[in-house]
């Protein structure tokens, strides 16, 4: 009886735990979302687009395909910020506030990186 006990508050802890961190995430990406520049934003895409990074992408379902020898050859930090920009692009297209983006390899169709409520991830 003790161990069910202590196995419900474990889990409790845990869901308050990642409550805690989704609302931090959240207020972090709405402080950032006041401070925006949506036509910077928007010019850096088009950039990219020509540049040959961005070889497709899908705004309503929040997904973007990349080049990907030109994507390995940035840093994680380069990764990270790319990563963001996509996930408020797609979201301001989209016109709500749900920023989330999947990253995939234009060649192979393999997810290689992401960006939702939980942070950024590079696979």
């Amino acid at each position: 009886m003790k161990i069910k006990i202590f196995m419900v508050l474990l889990a409790c802890l845990f869901i308050f735990a990642c409550f805690e961190e989704t609302t931090a995430r959240q207020e972090e990406v709405k402080k950032a979302e006041e401070t925006v520049d949506w036509v910077a934003i928007e010019k850096t895409v088009n950039s990219l687009t020509e540049l040959g990074l961005i070889q497709k992408i899908d705004t309503g379902a929040g997904k973007a395909w990349v080049d990907i020898f030109k994507w390995q050859m940035a840093n994680a930090e380069q990764k990270e910020t790319f990563t963001k920009t996509m996930a408020f692009y797609c979201a301001h297209k989209r016109g709500d506030s749900t920023y989330f983006v999947d990253i995939f390899d234009w060649l192979s169709g393999k997810s290689i990186a992401k960006y939702d409520a939980w942070g950024f991830k590079v696979f």
